[in-house]
C-alpha cells in the first residue's frame, strides 16, 4: 500500500513551489478576514444522495463522483473554452447530476459507462475511470465501509486516501491526491450528517484549477509575466509539469497559511475559496489536460 502523509504532501508542495514561478503574498492574508471568517463550514454532500440510500451507497456514490471530478472542459476546434454541460447545469454539478441520475442498483452500471460519459470532456480517460469502478463494485462498497470506519471514530486524514490509490489507481493516483482528498471530505459530511458523528478532516486544500484562479484574483498569488501570460491566453501547461505543479504547490502553500491564520481547518478555507468563485470574476484558471483534477 503506498504510503501518505499530511507532512510528506506538505514537503512535496514546499520543493514544487518554484518562487520564481509564483510569489505568494502572505502580509494580503491578514486582509482575508472577511472571506476567512465567512459562514461557509464543512462541505455538505448530502445535496445528491436520494433519501432511500443507506450511508454505505451514499459514500460509495461520493467516492464515484470524487473519481470523475477531474477537467470539466475542453477546448473546441476554435480554440474556445467549453464547460461540460447536463441539462441546465455546468462543471461538477452538471457531472454528478448526470451520475446520479444514471446511478442505478448502487452503481453506473458497467454496460452504460460508455453511453453515459461519451459527451464529457477528456471522454476517453473518464471512461476508464468509470470502468474501474463498474467492474470492482464489491471492492467500492468493501473500501466505502472500511472508511465509514474509520470516520465514525472522528478523523479522516491524509494517509487514508491511500486506502483509495491502491484499491484504484487509475481513479485516484495523483501526487497531491485531490480527488482521494474530496472523497475523504464527502465521507466526513455524510458520516456527519447520516449519523451526527462530527469529523476532523486532517487534510490539505484540494489543489485544482480553480482555488488558484481565486487566491490569484484576490492577490495572495502572483504568477510571474513567463507563467501569467500563459495562463491568461489560455495556453496548456504540460501535466504534472514544473509550470502546472508549482501551481497546485502554491494553493497547498496558501491555503495552509491562511488556515493557520485564521485558526480553522484547511478543508473550511479550501471550501469557502472554492465557493468564492465569483470573487475570481475575468481571471482566467490555468488548462491542464488531466485526470489528477
Amino acid at each position: 500500500m503506498i504510503s501518505i502523509t499530511k507532512k510528506s504532501l506538505r514537503e512535496l508542495a514546499n520543493n514544487d513551489w518554484d518562487q520564481t514561478l509564483i510569489t505568494i503574498n502572505f502580509r494580503k492574508i491578514d486582509y482575508l478576514s472577511r472571506v476567512a471568517e465567512t459562514a461557509i463550514n464543512f462541505p455538505n454532500f448530502s445535496y445528491l444522495v436520494k433519501p432511500c440510500w443507506e450511508l454505505k451507497q451514499q459514500v460509495a456514490f461520493w467516492i464515484y463522483c470524487s473519481a470523475l471530478a477531474f477537467q470539466f472542459w475542453e477546448l473546441d476546434i476554435d480554440g474556445g473554452l467549453k464547460k461540460y454541460c447536463y441539462g441546465n447545469m455546468t462543471g461538477s454539478t452538471a457531472m454528478f447530476r448526470c451520475l446520479r441520475d444514471n446511478w442505478i442498483d448502487g452503481e453506473l452500471p458497467l454496460s452504460d459507462v460508455s453511453y453515459v460519459l461519451s459527451n464529457s470532456p477528456n471522454s476517453n480517460m473518464r471512461i476508464e475511470i468509470a470502468i474501474e469502478l463498474s467492474s470492482e463494485k464489491k471492492k467500492l462498497y468493501e473500501i466505502a465501509e472500511i472508511l465509514i470506519a474509520r470516520a465514525t471514530r472522528g478523523q479522516v486524514s491524509v494517509s487514508d486516501a491511500s486506502l483509495l490509490v491502491d484499491a484504484f489507481p487509475k481513479s485516484f493516483s495523483d501526487p497531491y491526491l485531490k480527488k482521494a482528498q474530496l472523497a475523504l471530505t464527502a465521507i466526513a459530511s455524510l458520516v456527519y450528517e447520516s449519523m451526527g458523528v462530527p469529523v476532523n478532516c486532517d487534510l490539505t486544500a484540494l489543489a485544482d484549477y480553480q482555488v488558484p484562479r481565486v487566491l490569484r484574483a484576490l492577490g495572495i498569488i502572483e504568477y510571474s509575466p513567463k507563467l501569467a501570460t500563459l495562463v491568461d491566453n489560455q495556453i496548456e501547461l504540460e501535466v504534472n509539469g514544473c509550470l502546472e505543479r508549482a501551481i497546485r504547490a502554491a494553493t497547498i502553500v496558501s491555503v495552509e497559511n491562511i488556515a493557520n491564520r485564521f485558526n480553522r481547518p484547511e478543508v473550511i478555507i479550501d471550501n469557502i475559496l472554492w465557493q468564492s468563485q465569483d470573487l475570481a470574476k475575468s481571471t482566467k484558471f490555468h488548462l491542464t489536460q488531466t485526470t489528477f483534477y
